[in-house]
């Protein structure tokens, strides 16, 4: 509009120079972000509705937008990527999911850092589609990194590495391996324990994953006692 404009006022040579200045650029991306905002409210509208079909066309649709328009590396760009992984998710196809999952992981690692709060969402979703579509080895191994890594950024106690530890505790009894489920356990409950108290619900989380995996192991009093 403001090109037409400064066309008719001071003509061509003009509203060429407005068009390659950064302040059109500006406003072309802000008026691409409104369209692509707008689109993503209306796919998880569908998604609400349970039409998760529609929600992948319209997220489809947005991304080759925004990445024609914003770069594939824009944020974004990764936040629609996200959405669509979710939906192939919801819709029961892992691969797609997988797939898609790990692309916004890959792009987080370059352009954010390992350690970055994003990065590590991108992880822990990416270990979860994994853990979902039965591939229980890489989700360990994912969910391992996650423990680690949150570790290290936050703290032992941060509600965030609890449930990276849950998570793990469950790729752990998913691969028969309960003794190793049993310790992760044993070790978040202690730390939720000290630092929140019994009561905390995080705490009776935790203990509700123990009574499970105790139950597995056929430890029934145990799994009653709690």
């Amino acid at each position: 509009i403001k090109a037409k404009e400064i066309f008719e006022e001071k003509g061509a040579s003009e509203a060429i120079k407005y068009l390659e200045s950064d302040e059109a650029l500006q406003n072309n991306q802000d008026m691409i972000k409104k369209i692509l905002d707008k689109n993503n409210l209306k796919a998880m509208l569908y998604t609400t509705e349970i039409q998760y079909n529609k929600a992948v066309q319209i997220y489809e649709k947005n991304l080759k937008l925004a990445t024609l328009e914003l770069g594939d590396e824009h944020e974004l760009t990764l936040e629609i990527i996200h959405y669509l992984a979710q939906s192939h998710f919801n819709l029961g196809d892992y691969e797609k999911a997988k797939k898609l999952s790990l692309k916004v992981f890959e792009v987080n690692i370059n352009t954010l850092g390992l350690e970055h709060p994003d990065t590590l969402n991108s992880l822990d979703w990416l270990a979860s589609v994994n853990l979902e579509s039965g591939t229980n080895q890489e989700a360990k191994k994912l969910f391992l990194q996650a423990v680690k890594l949150r570790k290290k950024v936050f703290s032992d106690a941060h509600q965030s590495t609890l449930v990276s530890m849950h998570y793990l505790a469950i790729s752990y009894s998913r691969l028969g391996e309960y003794q190793k489920a049993k310790e992760v356990i044993d070790k978040a409950l202690l730390i939720t324990k000290n630092n929140y108290g019994s009561k905390h619900l995080s705490t009776q989380y935790i203990m509700l994953n123990k009574v499970v995996n105790l139950s597995s192991l056929s430890k029934f009093q145990n799994a009653i006692e709690l």
